[in-house]
């Protein structure tokens, strides 16, 4: 049982409560997926009762069937630094098939209809299993009301995380905030051994109907014989980090951090230096404690008072780097279509 699904008895989906949030280590101390890394793994599921298909686990980088473009999972310092209405680049249109903006509110539409239609599908599950489950919405006002780490979310993750991970780890405090959810009543009315069956068949039922719903992206297909989209991607990134109006934008944004009393050649430079940091304070979450050490809750504070002091001069310096970095993409990815002939398959 992960840290994070065993939350799930009591209506607090920690997946969804995590979305919301920005942050990806609450749940065990551990980062999410860093640049390069993919959560792409395919799932067959059998043909039963309630469906079947060829599903992709992943919902990076693919359209719902509302049309919306979810926002995978991905390290704190990525979910920070999204802008709230960024348009499709022409590669994400193509193999995506979504232009226009990505607005915070597009993404809590999609999440919600997409979390209905999966909660409605694991009810179906249960019910042929013998068990009661209701359908368990998005979290409501009155449960934020009781994670004072939500919504006060001022750096890039990472201090948050902890935060949010010390929190889920103690059983008293999410007991008293889902308190009402759904399932918890029934949960509660079961004998132990009915509560790990319960919760194991939930699991099963959850986790199948995610994968039934996840939508597999259209494949690409090129006019250049032999063309490898994985790699042909790696050097397009290379290519796009490399172009001279990029680097000089850098080089203004380093200069700009630098008068802010920061000494970072790139943004990668200091998720790397936050990434070592929180390491010390991941560890404690990991290992299930509800609270920091009294030796290290200066440290803490020290590292949370830093997070935050960088992420306001980064917000002060990178207007220009996004600029210029939008449209060095949007230049190179058409040449890119352009160069191997890209187009969908049919």
């Amino acid at each position: 049982m992960s840290d994070c699904s065993r939350f799930r008895w009591f209506g607090l989906n920690a997946l969804t409560l995590l979305a919301l949030a920005g942050l990806t280590t609450a749940c065990n101390g551990q980062s999410g997926l860093a640049d390069g890394d993919s959560a792409y793994t395919e799932s067959t599921v059998g043909e039963d009762e309630l469906g079947e298909g060829t599903i992709d686990t992943s919902l990076e980088g693919q359209e719902s069937e509302l049309g919306i473009v979810p926002i995978a999972p991905s390290s704190p310092s990525h979910a920070a630094v999204e802008s709230e209405s960024a348009e499709a680049s022409p590669l994400e249109e193509l193999m995506v098939g979504r232009a226009g903006p990505r607005t915070e509110d597009d993404i809590q539409e999609w999440r919600a209809e997409e979390n209905r239609k999966i909660e409605e599908r694991a009810q179906s599950c249960m019910a042929k299993e013998g068990w009661e489950y209701e359908v368990t919405p998005l979290l409501d006002a009155a449960m934020f009301e009781s994670v004072p780490v939500i919504g006060t979310k001022t750096g890039y993750g990472y201090y948050e995380s902890v935060d949010l991970g010390l929190w889920l780890n103690d059983p008293a405090k999410v007991e008293q905030a889902t308190a009402g959810r759904p399932n918890h009543d029934y949960f509660e009315s079961l004998t132990p051994d009915e509560r790990e069956q319960w919760f194991a068949a939930s699991s099963e039922c959850l986790e199948e109907a995610s994968l039934f719903y996840a939508v597999k992206p259209p494949a690409i297909m090129s006019s250049v014989e032999g063309f490898d989209l994985d790699a042909e991607l790696e050097l397009l990134d290379q290519r796009i980090a490399n172009d001279p109006r990029l680097v000089e934008a850098w080089l203004v944004w380093s200069r700009c951090m630098s008068g802010e009393g920061f000494e970072f050649e790139n943004r990668e430079r200091i998720f790397q230096q936050l990434d070592r940091q929180v390491e010390v304070f991941d560890s404690i979450v990991a290992s299930g404690a509800t609270g920091l050490p009294s030796d290290l809750k200066p440290k803490f504070a020290a590292f949370r008072d830093n997070e935050v002091e960088i992420k306001e001069a980064d917000l002060l310096c990178a207007d220009q780097v996004e600029n210029v970095e939008r449209v060095v993409r949007i230049d190179l990815e058409l040449e890119f279509i352009e160069e191997f002939g890209l187009s969908r398959a049919r």
